[in-house]
């Protein structure tokens, strides 16, 4: 064969092959009496020129932003299909009923369908047979519930109520009827229920029975009650809902459809970015997409991604607290505020978070150290039952969770055999009451409930969130010591891993791998850094205002997507403190003008997209003192 042949072959080879990848990856065009496949939603709600683009061209449109994310991807989720599969083999004479329960909300439209038809036990396998099913929590679902049960007890654990005259409902008042109803057989309908937390509870307050140890059904279970628990909170009186953080608004006025051409632009433009807090699974998806059969590329899973990370470090936790000798004792009381609009962590309960407290001496020698972690996520202190702690004095880690036991009161992750809570200390919301936190579905459990400090960070009560107080033994003369404090989430504990080690299942041992090859098991959320000076050694009249000056995380990555994080310490208060990002050749690229602040701890977000891979240097100006850190950028 003649080269030019050979190229010419070979380019039309790889031409071929990248043609049937992205074939795969294109969204379901399937249709059925119900319900229409994300794909023939794009015509008119993809991005185009004067359509779900902002007015700087970024494409928001819902095709793009929803595909890569959890909701997208319910049906294809290698992790709920393990855990279907381990749970129905430890039940097989109900397994049906198993994944009847579990598809109902995963895979809500093939189940839909298979009770319309007379069909009460919806099975994974017809749901993987069924490409319009397999598009997992898609358009014609959400925009086609009833808001009739709305907030009762029938609504949760799937109990979704969808419209049989074809009716899609949608947040925008006076809605362009004729086009949707032409192409699609679609009449779109103006609903505020759309912008309600009662039309995501209805899958995400979940109930599930639980048998005992011959196998009998013996009570139900509170699997997830977010919904639930924000009721408690003082979201509602503040009229936030889950979409207003799960699908933050642009204040921008957008089109929000093709056609017609002369269609008005909507404010606000509500993203479909269902942004949560499982980072590790859309690496998952991403890395497996061929495999799982995704319709997401990697640069949709990239920016979902990056969403998911800049959530979990911008939206769930703060960190603040104290650091202070008290003779042979280092004193660190870290305050833990919960952001969140419900406990954190919040939903199914294989996700923990645990502070790692790491504390060095003035030669940068460790300690002390408390939560640390190795490679495949498991904590050093052992894996055993954590319980709630309100003082440290040793290495014990402060674990947030909940965790489940059996009729038998032994601890496990079968689902099926969870009948109540061991322990659930997870931080719980601003507004949480007493009553709330005794309460049987959604309150407290454990150690948690007799720590003063547990749901009162600052004396006054119900202001969720927690403080830690550690009393760490030192040698007074080997300070100044910096105590560093990161709050470390995890969606998949090891515990759930080992749980399904014991079936030899193609689901199972696909996910074993997955999750074997997987890096980002933990993921640091939200670090502090304190410095004892601040509080055990009083400032000279000519000693310097600026104590500590740190960056991390060290090198940051861009491909990680993790913005950059500063931390100070001011030992009196400034009249004028500005941060200044300069290139080596000495060229600044941002300067931030933060103004007059007080003797403490200060904090300073450089967003990644102001910076460039390199080396850089950070300036922090205090009125006349100046102090530099190295930043070091890599691609």
């Amino acid at each position: 064969m003649k080269a030019c042949q050979f190229v010419f072959t070979l380019a039309l080879l790889l031409a071929l092959g990248t043609a049937s990848a992205y074939a795969q990856r294109e969204l379901s065009n399937g249709t059925s009496d119900m319900f229409s496949g994300s794909g023939n939603c794009t015509m008119c709600h993809g991005a185009g020129s004067s359509a779900n683009v902002t007015s700087t061209g970024e494409d928001v449109s819902p095709p793009t932003t929803w595909r890569s994310a959890m909701m997208a991807n319910a049906a294809r989720d290698p992790f709920w299909q393990a855990v279907v599969r381990s749970e129905s083999a430890d039940l097989p004479a109900i397994s049906g009923v198993v994944e009847d329960k579990c598809t109902n909300c995963h895979v809500p439209m093939g189940h839909e369908e298979a009770q319309a038809v007379g069909d009460m036990e919806y099975i994974l396998d017809e749901a993987k047979a069924d490409g319009l099913a397999m598009d997992g929590v898609s358009c014609t679902l959400c925009h086609q519930v009833e808001p009739d049960n709305f907030g009762t007890v029938a609504s949760f654990s799937g109990g979704y109520e969808i419209a049989e005259t074809r009716l899609t409902y949608g947040p925008y008042e006076n809605p362009v009827i004729q086009p949707m109803l032409n192409i699609t057989g679609y009449e779109p309908v103006f609903a505020a229920h759309m912008e309600k937390s009662e039309l995501c509870a209805t899958c995400h307050t979940l109930f599930t029975p639980y048998v005992d140890a011959t196998g009998q059904i013996a009570g139900e279970f509170p699997e997830q009650t977010p919904y639930l628990e924000w009721r408690e909170s003082v979201y509602p009186g503040q009229e936030r809902h889950c979409q207003s953080c799960h699908m933050p608004a642009l204040e921008e006025g957008i089109k929000i459809s093709t056609l017609p051409m002369n269609a008005p632009p909507r404010s606000p433009y509500f993203q479909h970015h269902f942004v949560g807090g499982n980072s590790y699974m859309l690496g998952v998806l991403k890395a497996h997409g061929d495999d799982l059969g995704v319709t997401a590329f990697d640069e949709h899973f990239d920016s979902s991604i990056v969403r998911t990370q800049a959530q979990l470090t911008e939206s769930t936790v703060r960190l603040s607290g104290t650091a202070r000798l008290d003779g042979a004792n280092l004193l660190v009381d870290v305050t833990v505020e919960n952001l969140a609009g419900h406990k954190f962590p919040s939903g199914f309960p294989s996700r923990r978070a645990w502070l790692h407290v790491t504390v060095k001496d003035a030669q940068q020698q460790t300690v002390f150290e408390s939560g640390g972690w190795n490679a495949d996520g498991e904590l050093l202190a052992g894996e055993g039952f954590h319980a709630h702690a309100d003082r440290i004095t040793d290495t014990s880690p402060q674990v947030y969770e909940s965790v489940m036991e059996d009729t038998d009161g032994a601890v496990t992750a079968r689902l099926l055999r969870a009948a109540a809570y061991r322990k659930d200390n997870r931080l719980l919301p601003a507004g949480y009451t007493s009553a709330a936190m005794a309460n049987d579905t959604i309150g407290v459990k454990g150690a948690a409930l007799g720590d003063a400090d547990f749901n009162d960070i600052d004396g006054s009560g119900n202001t969720g969130g927690d403080v830690v107080h550690y009393a760490v033994p030192v040698n007074a003369g080997d300070g100044p010591f910096t105590a560093t404090v990161e709050m470390c989430y995890q969606s998949i504990k090891p515990i759930f891993i080992e749980n399904l080690e014991r079936h030899d299942i193609a689901e199972v041992n696909r996910m074993l791998d997955y999750h074997a090859s997987s890096s980002g098991k933990v993921v640091v959320i939200s670090q502090l850094a304190l410095n004892s000076d601040v509080n055990s050694v009083d400032a000279l009249p000519d000693a310097g205002s600026i104590a500590a000056l740190e960056s991390w995380p060290s090198p940051l990555s861009i491909a990680r997507g993790a913005d950059a994080r500063l931390g100070w310490t001011l030992l009196r208060p400034a009249r004028a403190v500005t941060v200044e990002l300069y290139t080596l050749l000495g060229q600044r690229v941002a300067a931030w003008q933060l103004g007059m602040q007080e003797a403490g701890h200060h904090g300073l977000r450089i967003p990644l997209h102001r910076l460039r891979a390199g080396m850089h240097l950070v300036v922090l100006r205090v009125d006349r003192e100046r102090k530099a850190v190295p930043l070091t950028v890599l691609p």
